[in-house]
């Protein structure tokens, strides 16, 4: 009995230093030997709820008696707030893997875009996370699978897999032609966002305890109650302080975009603009002031925002945002990131984008000359050229994209397509 005794405490200790998966081992092998122990129960399926399975954490605590005794019934409204939300990214999960076995990579990777971007607000289970990381890699995207695998949640951590993913990760990179290293920032997709399920379980988490020497009565030491309070208390000053660095991070968004409104030209001629422009930089200059610095600085956080909104499908507010980072500054590491993701989100709802694809593909600026979204964009330049119904411009860069990125996604659906239009002509 001691040793059971020790191994449900040590679990409930690594519950509380977020080592889940190491908590599931221990308690797995004593729901087996005690099915109908609530402390066990509640534990375990605190642990599955924590590593991306809330169905399982629910099954697990039906009719637990004394019930009461554990914050379940707001586990359980969390778990059923968030049920559509995990459903749609485990769907997208399951489709896009359909589309990947379809060499539809295109489909794929707005499926597993949208699953990264719920990955940000709930718990995801590992596989999950490990499939868009892999998608990343066969798109020859190593920076951004980077960035997911730096910011997983803590049960992704523990997963004896990750090691795997690191090294094919590191692998690639090294094996890459591209200078990666210098884009780390802006191939950064996934940012690591409060994840609501994982906070409530965590606070959850310090009502556990441990229990002494009898195991599995249902009764804590005689002072957890007062000592749960404590913590609830400090948890709600927390939240607090939480609040109150949201607020001050609103007052600088709100003076960020009062200073870029006040740097936009509304006229519509080119040389009002140029004016209004010379006009103020020379305010600035006069400030003491670097203009450019200014810009730039503007222009990276307008990308950073716009980014975040394309992450989340909010194509309307990435599209103003990255369009504005972009005219601030088309010089800089993450520029041909802000380009491309303008040059998507506006063409994932129906906007003209020819222009802004040439643009890229023009540029002299060694981060578009070595951007690994060069093929991605050459690829839709030829899509459009089709919806256009300009076959032979199509054929012709698609026949330059086969022979130019062989290896690559990108040259295998060029050859597709190249295909499909010479079975047509025939």
């Amino acid at each position: 009995m001691d040793k059971h005794v020790n191994q449900y405490n040590e679990a409930i200790h690594l519950l509380k230093e977020e080592r889940y998966l190491e908590a599931e081992t221990l308690l797995a092998p004593l729901h087996a030997q005690y099915p109908n122990e609530p402390s066990i129960r509640w534990s375990l399926g605190l642990a599955y709820a924590l590593m991306g399975y809330p169905q399982k954490s629910v099954e697990l605590w039906k009719g637990i008696p004394l019930r009461n005794e554990y914050p379940i019934e707001r586990m359980e409204e969390e778990i059923r707030k968030n049920e559509s939300t995990y459903n749609e990214a485990i769907q997208a999960y399951n489709d896009g893997l359909i589309y990947l076995k379809q060499k539809d990579p295109d489909k794929a990777n707005l499926l597993f875009q949208r699953v990264l971007s719920i990955g940000e607000k709930i718990i995801l289970p590992f596989p999950v996370y490990k499939a868009a990381v892999l998608h990343l890699l066969h798109s020859d995207r190593y920076v951004e699978a980077e960035s997911v695998i730096e910011n997983l949640p803590p049960h992704c951590v523990e997963d004896p897999q990750l090691h795997t993913l690191r090294e094919v990760v590191n692998t690639a990179k090294v094996n890459k032609k591209s200078d990666y290293a210098t884009k780390k920032e802006s191939k950064s997709p996934f940012y690591k966002g409060k994840r609501t399920l994982y906070v409530l379980g965590l606070a959850s988490c310090l009502a556990l305890g441990f229990y002494t020497t009898t195991l599995f009565s249902g009764d804590v030491v005689a002072n957890e109650d007062k000592r749960l309070q404590e913590k609830i208390e400090v948890l709600n000053e927390e939240n607090q302080l939480l609040m109150e660095q949201n607020t001050t991070l609103e007052v600088e968004k709100g003076e960020l975009k009062s200073s870029i409104k006040n740097l936009k030209v509304t006229d519509s001629s080119k040389n009002a603009k140029n004016q209004a422009d010379q006009s103020v930089k020379e305010v600035i200059n006069q400030a003491g002031m670097n203009v450019k610095d200014i810009y730039d600085k503007a222009s990276i956080k307008l990308y950073r925002k716009g980014l975040s909104n394309y992450q989340h499908g909010d194509y309307a507010s990435a599209i103003t945002e990255l369009k504005e980072s972009y005219s601030l500054s088309q010089d800089r590491y993450y520029s041909d990131d802000a380009l491309y993701h303008l040059i998507v989100a506006m063409d994932s709802t129906n906007i003209e984008v020819m222009e802004y694809i040439n643009e890229f593909l023009e540029s002299n600026n060694t981060s578009f000359i070595e951007s690994p979204y060069r093929d991605d964009l050459i690829l839709l330049k030829a899509k459009n050229m089709l919806v256009a119904e300009k076959e032979r411009s199509a054929e012709k860069v698609l026949e330059e994209l086969v022979m130019n990125y062989k290896g690559e996604w990108t040259a295998g659906r060029a050859e597709e397509l190249l295909a499909d239009l010479r079975e047509g002509d025939s």
